[in-house]
């Protein structure tokens, strides 16, 4: 995800830092992806400290509970499913593997 403000190469001044405030819209994406991409349980928006986090860094700005943040993710889900699904329709083949694999106890194989 592309944030221009969060991405700028110039080092701001701690006074442009204070004024700067995030779109909810972009808080909420940010939640959903960190949630994601580090497998937190939903949970995680409803422990003490992680709104104190939100709220430290984006200054009014509020935290979805844990049910909104399970039908973003579901809405999310069937998005990418979707969109799967018309590149599969319009693919003219499709390569699958499976891969094998195991540690010190029982194998897998996934596919």
């Amino acid at each position: 995800m592309y944030i221009p403000y969060l991405t700028s190469t110039k080092q701001l001044k701690m006074d442009h830092f204070k004024l700067m405030s995030l779109p909810q819209t972009t808080v909420n994406s940010l939640i959903i992806n960190y949630t994601v991409q580090e497998m937190c349980p939903l949970q995680t928006v409803e422990c003490e400290a992680f709104p104190e986090l939100i709220r430290g860094l984006a200054p009014g700005a509020s935290v979805m509970s844990r049910p909104t943040l399970g039908r973003h993710l579901k809405e999310q889900r069937e998005q990418l499913i979707f969109d799967i699904t018309q590149h599969l329709d319009t693919a003219k083949c499709v390569c699958t593997i499976a891969v094998a694999w195991s540690t010190s106890g029982p194998g897998y194989l996934t596919g």
